[in-house]
């Protein structure tokens, strides 16, 4: 364990970050950052992420994954990220204090740099929206319409009767754009 701590320590984000451009940075490596990265991956889109938990970057890094042990709020990390490259920043952090935080941060030092993030539900998200998040998902919000979608098609719905059903909801949920 604490071999793996060293290692997770040792990793160079500025090295790792030197050549990408337009890139997407992944503030949170739990459980949602890591699906935000295996679907990039599909895509061949470059993204590096950022997690405070060193059990879990060192065995992400021994797997190949692109994370790095830090704090997504300090400057010095995301500049070394390349955060003032990035074509996007998802902050996908489990505590919604340090989401609003961060998202704030982002946008002040990054204003023209989209910022996805995850909110914990409804009034998170409009006030992450407020704050500069360019587009927010209320987890709570999406759980329900996808297990509402699931729900109607085992009922016996067909499947593009339920999308068609869940899509109006979906879009209802989306938050406006604020203006640049």
């Amino acid at each position: 364990k604490f071999a793996s701590r060293f290692h997770t320590q040792k990793s160079d984000p500025a090295s790792d970050a030197e050549d990408l451009d337009r890139h997407v940075v992944i503030a949170g490596y739990g459980r949602v950052g890591q699906m935000l990265g295996r679907l990039l991956d599909k895509r061949d889109i470059p993204h590096i992420g950022i997690d405070l938990d060193p059990d879990r970057v060192a065995a992400l890094r021994a797997t190949g994954r692109p994370v790095h042990f830090g704090d997504a709020s300090r400057r010095d990390l995301m500049l070394a990220v390349g955060a003032q490259r990035a074509g996007a920043i998802a902050v996908t952090l489990n505590a919604p204090k340090d989401v609003e935080r961060l998202v704030t941060d982002l946008r002040q030092s990054w204003p023209g740099i989209p910022i996805f993030a995850r909110a914990h539900d409804r009034a998170q998200a409009r006030r992450l929206n407020k704050l500069g998040a360019q587009r927010v998902t209320p987890e709570t919000v999406e759980i329900s319409l996808h297990l509402a979608e699931g729900l109607l098609c085992q009922l016996g719905v067909p499947d593009e009767v339920a999308r068609h059903i869940i899509e109006p909801e979906r879009e209802a949920e989306n938050l406006p754009i604020p203006p640049a």
